[in-house]
């Protein structure tokens, strides 16, 4: 059942990256570049120059890896309060109510584990979404590779 459960929810979350994606493209280039004088305008402009492929640039490698991070976060959370927990149940010998401070803890760790592996992951994605112009003038060809001149 875990591995059903794993499977659903990486489709789940990919899905959910498939939707938002080119939103998403569009707030960083409106972040990061300087050339768009608002929405409306990058919008148009991404689409006249690189086509609907442009709103998914950079997309795949968070997609493929939405799975790999959720576990991480997840079983980081419910290891840190097995962990903390863990000698009150000796205590009482019984499972206690878990204290709002256990949950807080292990909610801060489990970031801290979701910053350390998703932070590369976003890097790469905005990099690749920051780009523009047609698919053969990118300075990068994808999340495994390094900028190469035309």
């Amino acid at each position: 059942m875990p591995l059903l459960e794993f499977v659903a929810g990486s489709l789940s979350g990919a899905l959910g990256i498939v939707v938002g994606h080119p939103i998403d493209t569009v707030k960083v280039r409106l972040q990061a570049l300087t050339q768009y004088n608002g929405i409306v305008h990058c919008v148009v402009q991404t689409y006249c120059r690189e086509g609907v492929r442009g709103f998914f640039r950079g997309m795949a490698f968070p997609a493929l890896t939405n799975g790999l991070v959720n576990s991480l976060v997840f079983g980081a959370y419910g290891n840190a309060l097995d962990v903390l927990s863990q000698s009150r149940r000796e205590e009482r010998g019984v499972s206690p109510s878990v204290p709002a401070l256990h949950v807080y803890a292990a909610g801060a760790f489990s970031g801290l584990v979701q910053v350390l592996v998703a932070a590369p992951i976003d890097l790469i994605k905005v990099r690749l979404q920051g780009q523009t112009g047609q698919a053969g003038q990118a300075g990068y060809r994808g999340p495994c590779t390094v900028p190469y001149s035309s």
